[in-house]
């Protein structure tokens, strides 16, 4: 008797816990279709802004013209304050954030400082140049929308929606 309650109170220990494991393990880990190394054209004189994510890191710096790399930025669990690596998804129509969304989207981290921060993140598509790209998208405020490639393309993608109902294109 004392051993199958041993081995129930084990089980039921296990049970419980096995669900926090995997919280705990999403929230540090970034969705595969974000992965990859991202770049967003920012201007004939400025470069690129290069957005590496990793299962359990995003790197932000920009690249100039002529290689020089800055506003270098390394977002893990393991780091402090700003600069820790938190997944969250956040659900269409969610009211966590911003209300009605048209898709769900990711927030990768809360940063005390819009500097510091990492937009709101989701996969869409884009046609640069005449061409369909599956892009990053991102958006951090002022209803200005941050478009990303895999490939270096020379054409700024961003663009600002300045509608009232920006919050709709969140996530699309």
């Amino acid at each position: 008797m004392k051993s199958s309650l041993k081995i129930l109170t084990t089980l039921g220990i296990s049970i419980i816990l096995l669900p926090n494991l995997v919280v705990q393990a999403n929230s540090t880990t970034t969705p595969k279709s974000l992965r990859g190394t991202w770049y967003e054209y920012l201007g004939h004189s400025s470069g690129y802004s290069v957005t590496k994510i990793k299962k359990h890191a995003v790197v932000t710096y920009n690249i100039s013209n002529n290689g020089k790399k800055s506003y270098y930025r390394n977002y893990t669990a393991k780091k402090k304050g700003s600069l820790k690596l938190h997944v969250k998804k956040i659900n269409k129509n969610s009211k966590k954030a911003y209300g009605k969304t048209g898709g769900s989207y990711y927030q990768l981290n809360q940063g005390i400082n819009e500097a510091e921060s990492l937009p709101f993140m989701w996969i869409g598509h884009r046609k640069i140049n005449g061409h369909n790209y599956r892009v990053l998208k991102s958006y951090l405020n002022m209803r200005y929308f941050h478009v990303a490639s895999h490939k270096k393309i020379a054409k700024v993608a961003s663009y600002t929606y300045s509608r009232s109902d920006y919050p709709s294109k969140i996530g699309k």
